[in-house]
């Protein structure tokens, strides 16, 4: 509480006393009709009347309504005061009948009349005075609203919870820069209705009239998981218009943020893309993390941050983060010590490639549970670095998967992608073999090893929409490769855990695949992004430049050889072989390791023609995009 606030309930607190000393006398001048024949020298009335002072004071201290903002007062502070009187009517009425104390005041006043009286007298005079701080605040909230000219006209569309709680956040916020002035919601029976003062005006589709009859020039989005397709709606509404949208952050970007005026942002590409969320049930996860040491591979990455950032919240003993790069791990390790002082957390920059350096790591970490998502990515860059792409995202799981075999790891969760399917690209085959590896080592081992298979995810470093955004910023036009193509996509923290709840629905060797909605066509997302820019569609140039190497028009989730089952969670699903034989690759463990180690020899010999002659054996399905020189 601030100097000032104990200042004033200093000063309230004095008055307290007075009014407290008078309301019993007030109690016998109303029950008896004047002041004839009052007698308030008896000695131990008045011990009552000091008895009941410091009665009321202390009931009102435990209920802590001397510690109040009373500007901000609302419904918790007056059912404190409330409760307070029923406290107070008790005390006092057991006072006056069980300890039968006769005043000469109180003859012929009927023993329950006198404590009702004085009670109501105290709680009138005590909510007024209190309650008045916030009514003045609102009215010189409202006087400045009117009266600024930086004040901005706004609708406010979700007359739920959150819209009413950011309602009352900017009624009491003299420094507030939103006027608000209706709502919007699809509630019909909310239509018409007053909500502190403000009318609902209509349903969303009524926003264009709402624009015009109220001259609002700000609209705020008050509802955490409103449909992509109404957002956009209101953008293509709005944005013509130049009016600003902002909304509160969606479930899935957060675990336990609390919602205002402080976490309003503008409306992004992910929002018009957002599908209805379904919360992540955490508390069942936790069982899983809670106490364990978990190792976290690629843990600057967009997707492996993410997951640290979700993990550390569940309580694990310890948390490795391992990177090559020393940036990015350094700035994720410093967000979580910013955020958290009691989880482990240990920073290691090494190469998975390098099983010596690998080694060390786990020897000299009792690691229960990894987090596998260090990987090269990127399409035309590994069509151009297949050795890399080789080495990194084979050669590092086999490590990993050998190592945690050696170190007795339990479970182990594969990043993979929905391009390891049916694959044309370099990443998308490497990333195929070390799904089978991890089918291979859980097998073989009975380890609860397994992968995650899904798309795109947005705002991942490399991905498309920061590279229009740039290209916005710069240029007048966005390239977009074909004007058929689409992908699916995701976001980084929706992503991030559902990745967090396969591991704790894997019995071993499991392909899981996520939910990914319905492909986007990139060209639609390029002209959300433009529209969101604030410009014209019809002044923004879209230019083909034809599919890169390695590039398909569209992706998959599953192989034809593939079952998808459900789980227990409905965005997470199975993906199981229904062929004899494991996907035409050689079933003896064995061999299948030496083909793994000649294509790894191969890479490092810079071959491509064996690469990609071994890959094709490991993979029957791979089709390379284009032909290697």
């Amino acid at each position: 509480m601030s100097k000032f606030s104990f200042e004033r309930n200093f000063y309230l607190l004095l008055l307290d006393i007075f009014v407290f000393l008078l309301t019993p006398l007030a109690s016998i001048v109303i029950r008896r009709g004047g002041f004839e024949s009052i007698n308030i020298s008896n000695r131990e009335f008045q011990l009552f009347i000091i008895y009941l002072v410091f009665v009321k004071i202390a009931i009102f201290y435990f209920l802590k309504l001397y510690s109040r903002f009373w500007r901000f007062a609302g419904l918790n502070e007056f059912s404190r005061i409330i409760s307070g009187g029923f406290f107070i009517l008790v005390i006092e009425t057991i006072t006056l009948n069980i300890n039968r104390i006769n005043f000469n005041v109180l003859q012929n006043i009927p023993p329950f009349s006198f404590p009702i009286i004085d009670v109501f007298l105290t709680l009138s005079y005590f909510g007024l005075i209190r309650f008045s701080f916030r009514i003045l605040n609102q009215a010189k909230t409202i006087g400045t609203n009117g009266n600024s000219k930086d004040k901005k006209n706004t609708i406010i569309i979700g007359a739920g919870s959150s819209g009413l709680r950011l309602l009352r956040e900017i009624t009491d916020s003299n420094i507030s820069k939103y006027y608000p002035v209706a709502f919007l919601d699809d509630d019909p029976i909310k239509l018409k209705k007053y909500l502190n003062g403000v009318i609902v005006a209509g349903d969303i589709d009524f926003l264009a009239q709402a624009i015009e009859k109220y001259s609002a020039d700000q609209i705020i989005i008050a509802i955490n998981n409103l449909d992509g397709t109404k957002i956009k709606k209101i953008t293509e509404v709005a944005t013509p218009l130049n009016i600003s949208i902002k909304t509160l952050p969606h479930y899935a970007e957060f675990l336990d943020y609390t919602f205002g005026i402080k976490q309003l942002r503008p409306i992004s590409v992910e929002d018009l893309l957002n599908r209805p969320a379904k919360k992540i049930d955490f508390e069942k996860i936790s069982t899983e993390i809670n106490g364990k040491n978990i190792l976290v591979t690629g843990a600057g990455g967009s997707i492996g941050s993410e997951i640290c950032r979700q993990l550390i919240k569940m309580g694990p003993a310890s948390l490795i983060l391992l990177g090559h790069g020393e940036n990015s791990i350094f700035e994720i390790q410093n967000e979580l010590f910013l955020n958290q002082n009691q989880v482990k957390i240990k920073s290691i920059i090494a190469d998975i490639r390098d099983s010596k350096r690998m080694k060390k790591v786990f020897s000299e970490n009792r690691i229960d549970l990894i987090f596998h998502a260090a990987a090269h990515k990127h399409v035309p860059l590994m069509e151009e670095n297949i050795s890399e792409a080789v080495t990194n995202n084979i050669l590092g799981t086999l490590n990993l998967c050998e190592l945690s075999i050696k170190h007795n790891v339990k479970n182990l969760i594969l990043i993979s992608s929905d391009k390891a399917v049916n694959p044309t690209s370099t990443m998308g085959v490497t990333k195929r073999i070390a799904e089978l590896i991890i089918k291979k080592y859980a097998s073989k081992y009975k380890r609860k090893f397994s992968a995650v298979r899904f798309g795109n995810v947005l705002g991942s470093r490399g991905s498309v929409i920061p590279i229009f955004r740039k290209q916005l910023e710069e240029n007048n036009h966005v390239t977009v490769t074909h004007p058929d193509i689409t992908r699916y996509f995701m976001t980084i923290p929706e992503a991030s855990g559902l990745v967090i709840q396969s591991s704790s629905l894997s019995n071993g060797g499991e392909i899981f695949t996520l939910d990914m909605g319905e492909p986007i066509k990139i060209i639609d997302l390029a002209k959300n992004l433009i529209l969101l820019s604030g410009k014209s569609l019809n002044k923004v140039e879209i230019r083909f430049t034809g599919l890169r190497p390695g590039e398909k028009l569209f992706e998959e989730l599953s192989l034809d050889s593939e079952k998808i089952t459900k789980t227990l969670n409905e965005k997470i699903f199975i993906t199981k072989d229904i062929t004899n034989g494991e996907l035409d690759i050689d079933k003896s463990f064995g061999i299948f390791i030496t083909q793994i180690e000649q294509l790894v020899e191969s890479a490092n010999e810079g071959n491509k023609k064996n690469i990609i002659a071994q890959i094709s054996k490991l993979v029957k399905e791979y089709k390379p995009g284009h032909i290697f020189n």
